[in-house]
């Protein structure tokens, strides 16, 4: 399988977000993804896109591209992984011995007046903390 995480900067987060909710729209049954936004340890508020796909790496490696290729992003660390590495790489970005509630919602379709609202309430919000993801958004129209 195809996994890892793809960091934008916040200056980013609209474009990228936008994009990500028309590459959604027609993506394979066999990719799914995450998006939301994250405090690097070095405090650094980012958007984070995290697509996984359960497939032949060839085809995967070219659903990915258009997402890869769109915008500047900080870091792109998709590459091929064993499935229990999937499972287990959110434990790299939570802080040992905290406890998280996160809350996911499939939408059926990612709007521009959606985005609008998410992005301005997360930007600037001191609850973030280092290691936190607060958005989890996965869609497709079926």
């Amino acid at each position: 399988m195809l996994s890892g995480l793809l960091l934008y900067p916040l200056d980013q987060a609209r474009a990228v977000l936008g994009f990500y909710g028309e590459f959604i729209k027609t993506a394979p049954d066999e990719l799914t993804m995450l998006a939301g936004f994250l405090k690097l340890p070095d405090g650094m508020a980012v958007l984070f896109l995290s697509p996984a796909y359960f497939g032949p790496l060839e085809e995967g490696e070219q659903a990915l591209t258009p997402l890869r290729t769109f915008g500047r992003p900080l870091a792109d660390q998709i590459q091929p992984v064993a499935c229990d590495a999937h499972i287990n790489a959110m434990k790299a970005i939570v802080s040992k011995g905290s406890h998280y509630f996160i809350h996911t919602q499939s939408l059926e379709a990612l709007r521009a007046e959606t985005i609008g609202h998410i992005t301005p309430k997360y930007f600037f919000s001191d609850r973030i903390r280092p290691g936190n993801a607060h958005i989890s958004m996965r869609g497709r129209e079926g």
